[in-house]
């Protein structure tokens, strides 16, 4: 039928036909759109999830470099061996200890903080992490690393050679008002260790000559061997020395273990009720901020292993075996990071008052 005698229904049929036709290729093409698009997406995801699990992988395959932020054979270095086989077990990785105690101990913070990938963790001492790089001047501070959790906490104790005149800590403190600045105390390092000292020097009103040696174990050995009078040492980091030095005070609330420190009386105690701070030094696990915040996964994995290894019934006897009961304490990275920045301030004005300058 021409064209020109179409009716209008007729004309309205066709209209429709070519829309229905002109929408149900649009919508062809749509849906082809759409079929490729998730096709791309699922091959971007399988594509992404692949090189995640290739990057962990490596990340596995590297192992960790665990640093120990003291020197060999002190305390910070026992409780470190003590966990690194239950952890490495846990983790199916393989962890190579070295200790880096260079530069008041500060040695081990660079190369953990430089390291975004999670494969260096540091066993390191608080506060002396903090007090270190206020003494040292170091271009990082402890906003630059993130816990996996405590391992360890040790009040610490006042001892003293058996060759010394001082029976108690009365002794001491007379001698050291009568010779001001001349009775020696031993120390590790010029962080929480001087800190320590002079907590008791502003509490008895006397004055020593402190010695940094490097060490703590170094500063046990001087006062073993007669060349320092006198140190602090953590009530468990001491107790394989017991028998060669004479424990004077427990810088604490009550004493945690008086068969490890001869009964010694706490700080207040000993010095007739005289206010003190009490010091306490905790051995903690950490990882650069960087890997806290870009690995999430990989964190939370170390942590859990750190937290694993310390509940390890084998661990557990090996602890009971090294009469360690009360010194291996974990918290969790919460908890642990929480206590650590709730005492920068009052650590910050310490350092300011009694060791800026010094």
């Amino acid at each position: 039928m021409p064209q020109e005698f179409c009716s209008a229904g007729a004309k309205s049929d066709v209209l429709g036909y070519k829309t229905r036709a002109s929408n149900n290729r649009r919508l062809a093409v749509s849906a082809a759109a759409l079929l490729l698009s998730a096709a791309f997406a699922t091959t971007s995801y399988a594509q992404s999830a692949s090189d995640a699990d290739a990057a962990n992988e490596e990340w596995r395959a590297n192992g960790l470099e665990w640093l120990v932020a003291s020197s060999a054979g002190g305390a910070t270095d026992t409780v470190t061996r003590q966990v690194q086989p239950f952890m490495s077990k846990i983790l199916n990785m393989t962890a190579r200890v070295q200790n880096k105690s260079g530069g008041s101990n500060t040695a081990a913070g660079a190369p953990t903080i430089r390291d975004t990938e999670c494969n260096t963790i540091v066993t390191w001492t608080i506060p002396a992490l903090v007090l270190s790089t206020m003494v040292q001047k170091v271009d990082y501070d402890y906003s630059d690393f993130y816990p996996l959790g405590q391992i360890a906490a040790d009040p610490s104790a006042i001892i003293v050679g058996l060759d010394t005149p001082y029976k108690t800590m009365q002794d001491l403190i007379d001698d050291a008002k009568a010779r001001p600045g001349e009775v020696t105390a031993a120390i590790g390092s010029p962080g929480s260790d001087m800190a320590h000292i002079i907590n008791i020097e502003k509490a008895a009103g006397v004055k020593f000559n402190i010695v940094p040696l490097g060490g703590g174990t170094q500063a046990r050995n001087a006062v073993i061997g007669g060349q320092a009078p006198m140190t602090e040492a953590g009530v468990y980091a001491s107790q394989n020395i017991a028998q060669q030095v004479r424990y004077l005070a427990v810088q604490a609330d009550s004493n945690p273990r008086p068969d490890l420190t001869q009964n010694a009386p706490t700080l207040t105690e000993a010095l007739n009720g005289a206010k003190n701070e009490h010091q306490v030094s905790s051995q903690g696990l950490f990882v650069s901020k960087a890997c806290y915040e870009q690995h999430p996964d990989r964190f939370k994995e170390l942590a859990d292993a750190l937290k694993a290894a310390m509940e390890d019934p084998e661990f557990k006897a090996t602890v009971k075996k090294l009469n360690a009961d009360g010194y291996y304490s974990y918290l969790s990275p919460e908890e642990f990071n929480k206590q650590i920045v709730d005492s920068i301030p009052g650590l910050q004005a310490f350092y300011d008052e009694n060791m800026k300058g010094k």
